[in-house]
């Protein structure tokens, strides 16, 4: 750190080791076995994600929505439990939003199947 503050015009602070972290989008955790474990971080309500179906949007966008989601999920969790309740959350929160399950659940479909393929 010392040599960081001595180069540029940023100063560096630390508040020492820590064994988790929130780096954007992401909760990092060194766990028991000093592995890495990541987990998708969202606040409570990131109501960007939850277009209602009667929005100006085109009517794909919800198709995209989802499937970028679900990928996200996908890739940002370590445990497949944490994707499925990322997703499940993400069902739930659109449904809340007047999407019906009807209308979702291709699209989830989809995107499950293309991320199992990977």
């Amino acid at each position: 750190m010392a040599k960081l503050n001595n180069w540029g015009r940023l100063k560096w602070t630390t508040t020492g080791l820590v064994k988790q972290l929130v780096f954007m989008d992401l909760t990092v955790t060194i766990n028991e076995q000093n592995c890495l474990v990541f987990k998708t971080f969202r606040k409570e309500m990131a109501l960007n994600l939850y277009l209602p179906p009667n929005s100006a949007h085109p009517p794909d966008t919800i198709r995209s929505l989802v499937f970028g989601r679900v990928r996200a999920y996908f890739l940002h969790n370590t445990y497949r439990e944490d994707f499925e309740a990322e997703c499940v959350r993400l069902a739930q929160n659109l449904i809340n939003s007047s999407w019906s399950w009807e209308d979702l659940r291709s699209h989830f479909d989809d995107a499950e199947a293309a991320m199992m393929a990977i």
